[in-house]
């Protein structure tokens, strides 16, 4: 039953998706090609800012990997120093 539910659920989301893009076409306010232009750029943008986030958290990976090693190296380095014993 549940997956009954689930795939009229997910019927019904398509079909509203295809309803409402084309009542969008329909009544927006500009030409076709104005539309396209504008979508152009939007996506242009989304873009950029994807490609931008994307270096940042590149940058922070690659800082947080080489704070990770140093942290590595630091704890091997005190293992391998031999302890004394309190006396």
């Amino acid at each position: 039953m549940c997956g009954l539910i689930k795939g009229e659920f997910y019927w019904g989301l398509v079909v509203g998706a295809i309803a409402g893009g084309l009542t969008g076409l329909l009544l927006a306010p500009t030409s076709g090609g104005e539309s396209r232009a504008w979508l152009g750029e939007q996506t242009r943008g989304a873009g950029e800012k994807v490609r931008l986030g994307s270096e940042q958290v590149a940058g922070r990976a690659r800082e947080l990997v080489g704070r990770g090693r140093q942290l590595v190296t630091q704890l091997r380095d005190s293992d391998a120093e031999p302890q004394q014993e309190a006396g």
